[in-house]
């Protein structure tokens, strides 16, 4: 199975499960289960192929996971999934919902907004006490400055394939939908010009059979072969995950 994910902080993650598992007795144990439907890539030579064994919704496996193994059983449990599986029809926060309304509570981590200035008022609203901090989002001045007019926490260049007119549609839906059904609460680790990125993984994405065998799935889904990293985009140091992080604003006086 190729991982679809190649920073080092997913890595450790599950390294830092097994390590707090070691000091845990057996049926205190930490138990962690993949969302991803089981698949033998090597027999999915077509699009066909991949229909048949995936099918319309690509979270069901998931959403079956957690109806089987958590909810029936009246156990809780923490879903790490990306932001945009929280929304849409079909995603996997639906399928649950529709099963059992209000079992779950979405927390959205803060990732600050492309424009700095945004960042700024959001931030004066938001950082009220120690960090790092659970807020609620809904219904209250947050929530309206996070539908603020000319913020974007989608970065432009997703849509570079696109105009102009098409970059904003599709930009101000998918930040919309995001915001408005995703989250019931923000996780605000720090200011967005502090916020960086995890490292990648060498071992993978340096890995030309890892880069060929991604791609062809990439080209079975539809969709086009990702833009691989090179050593320089993949710096030791902190990376920013804003074009404004590292360059601290000073007050004025």
């Amino acid at each position: 199975m190729v991982p679809t994910v190649t920073a080092l902080g997913y890595l450790n993650f599950y390294a830092a499960v097994r390590a707090a598992n070691m000091k845990l007795p057996v049926e205190d144990r930490i138990h962690v289960w993949l969302g991803g439907k089981p698949v033998d890539w090597s027999k999915i030579k077509t699009k066909d192929d991949l229909s048949k064994v995936i099918g319309g919704q690509a979270d069901r496996y998931a959403a079956d996971l957690i109806e089987e193994q958590i909810l029936k059983k009246g156990h809780r449990a923490l879903v790490i999934y990306g932001t945009f599986h929280f929304y849409d029809k079909g995603s996997l926060a639906e399928l649950i919902r529709q099963r059992h309304p209000g079992a779950m509570f979405v927390i959205t981590p803060y990732t600050g907004f492309e424009e700095r200035s945004c960042s700024d008022a959001f931030e004066r609203t938001l950082v009220k006490g120690p960090l790092p901090a659970l807020i609620a989002v809904r219904g209250d001045e947050l929530d309206q400055r996070m539908h603020g007019s000319g913020c974007h926490f989608l970065d432009a260049s997703n849509f570079a394939d696109m105009t102009e007119g098409q970059k904003a549609q599709v930009r101000s839906g998918m930040e919309s939908q995001a915001l408005v059904l995703a989250g019931n609460s923000l996780l605000f680790l720090g200011p967005a010009e502090t916020l960086t990125k995890s490292p990648l993984s060498p071992d993978l994405y340096l890995d030309p059979e890892f880069r060929k065998e991604n791609d062809r799935r990439a080209a079975l889904f539809g969709g086009k072969p990702d833009p691989w990293p090179t050593v320089g985009d993949n710096p030791m140091s902190p990376k920013y995950l804003r074009g404004y992080g590292g360059h601290t604003n000073t007050p004025a006086n």
